[in-house]
């Protein structure tokens, strides 16, 4: 027979939050979605959607669906893709309300960003935007290395050559 603590039990929160007010009580638990999307090159990315103190509508997840369509489309081999969305219900920073964080799965180091806005669609449009710069910047220097890596090739081929003469 499995002993159960009740009171234990009956003290975990529902929320979580430091302190019992009226307006922590109106707090909504987390919320999370998963979904497969199906890629250009016919695998499926992984898509998690947590929120937090945001009622998630169909707008705003049609909105972060087509912001990551936007970023498989730089690089189609993503893995996944795991969207926060949090409100900041403390009220210190009235000009930083909504934060959203993004992580990206990929080969190699996962590319990560995160924004704050008044706005939630100006919040998850920044975050992109610096995802978008991080592939960017990733793509960048692996061509850079590859061009790096011929020259050199290039460079012993012709120096064998000149000592063939």
């Amino acid at each position: 027979m499995i002993a159960v603590n009740r009171t234990a039990r009956e003290r975990a929160p529902v929320a979580v939050c430091r302190r019992d007010t009226p307006a922590a009580r109106e707090l909504k638990p987390p919320v999370e979605i998963t979904r497969s999307t199906r890629q250009a090159n016919g695998s499926r990315m992984k898509f998690i959607l947590t929120t937090h103190n945001v009622t998630l509508t169909e707008a705003i997840e049609q909105h972060i669906l087509d912001c990551l369509d936007k970023l498989e489309h730089i690089d189609r081999w993503l893995i996944d893709a795991r969207v926060a969305i949090e409100k900041d219900h403390t009220g210190k920073a009235p000009d930083k309300t909504f934060k959203c964080g993004i992580r990206l799965g990929v080969r190699g180091n996962d590319l990560f960003a995160e924004d704050k806005n008044a706005d939630l669609y100006a919040a998850i449009d920044a975050a992109t935007k610096k995802l978008e710069q991080q592939i960017r910047q990733k793509h960048s220097k692996a061509k850079a290395k590859k061009h790096k890596v011929a020259s050199r090739l290039k460079e012993k081929a012709r120096s064998k050559a000149d000592k063939a003469e």
